[in-house]
């Protein structure tokens, strides 16, 4: 199974813009046995970046760098404190090497976004290449929902005052085929990220497509871990369901190109 998502992820990264994976040991609740899966499938294809549990998390920092990781994902993010404390944890287990490794921010709560301008003027902001807006922590923050107005005018400024920073900039957040036009079209960040996938807007042909196709091998995915370790299997299945569903949030038919029950 491993390598036949090894060849589905060749297939995306060709047709559909992907060019990275995603693990994490916050909401994503994944094992380092799980982490370790993730980069076996893409190794030597795209790089794998994961979101840790806080800005200081060592012990997923220390795993992440014995596997190989290419990048680092610091979830919360709320003022240059967290930053700060990001980058000097960074330079601590990485030394020499922290140059080597892609560094980005979930920059996710209204508190974070009215903290924006200390963040890019602190010193260590040189160190991040990249700030993914997290839409659904956002939304939350705001009471709203992911897709109201409001959080989609935050998510645009944070994505353009990034841009002007020089940082690439991602969007995710509950992303399906009819959220991700809304991204592309209305926020315009350089990305969009599912769960365990990033796409180049610049290079998915067809977005609609890109989006199922990247959930469908999200699904596959999650039945790997399964058949790994029976203990989660609860919490894999409800998240298999919740990704079919929005898999069906679309206008067009989809048949996914891979298929490992197929």
């Amino acid at each position: 199974m491993k390598n036949r998502l090894r060849k589905k992820l060749w297939y995306l990264r060709e047709s559909h813009g992907i060019i990275g994976v995603k693990g994490g040991t916050e909401v994503e609740d994944m094992s380092f046995e799980e982490l370790s899966i993730l980069k076996d499938v893409s190794r030597d294809m795209v790089p794998m970046i994961v979101k840790i549990g806080g800005p200081e998390a060592r012990n997923d920092l220390r795993h992440c760098m014995k596997i190989g990781v290419e990048g680092i994902l610091a979830p919360m993010v709320e003022s240059d404190y967290g930053l700060n404390n990001f980058i000097e944890t960074m330079k601590e287990l990485a030394g020499n090497d922290l140059d080597n490794y892609y560094l980005a921010i979930n920059l996710e709560t209204i508190t974070g976004y009215y903290n924006i301008n200390s963040m890019i003027h602190h010193p260590n902001f040189q160190w991040i290449k990249q700030v993914t807006v997290g839409r659904t922590d956002l939304a939350g923050s705001m009471e709203q929902m992911v897709n109201h107005k409001d959080v989609t005018s935050v998510a645009l400024d944070i994505v353009d005052r990034m841009r002007k920073a020089g940082k690439a900039t991602s969007v995710g957040g509950k992303i399906d085929a009819l959220s991700a036009g809304i991204v592309k079209n209305e926020i315009q960040p350089d990305r969009i990220n599912t769960r365990h996938l990033s796409i180049d807007l610049s290079l998915s042909k067809n977005l609609t497509f890109s989006i199922c196709e990247a959930l469908a091998f999200e699904i596959d995915l999650y039945k790997l871990f399964v058949e790994i370790d029976r203990s989660k299997e609860e919490s894999y299945v409800k998240r298999i369901e919740d990704t079919k569903a929005r898999m069906a949030k679309r206008e067009v038919a989809f048949i996914p190109t891979f298929s490992l029950t197929s």
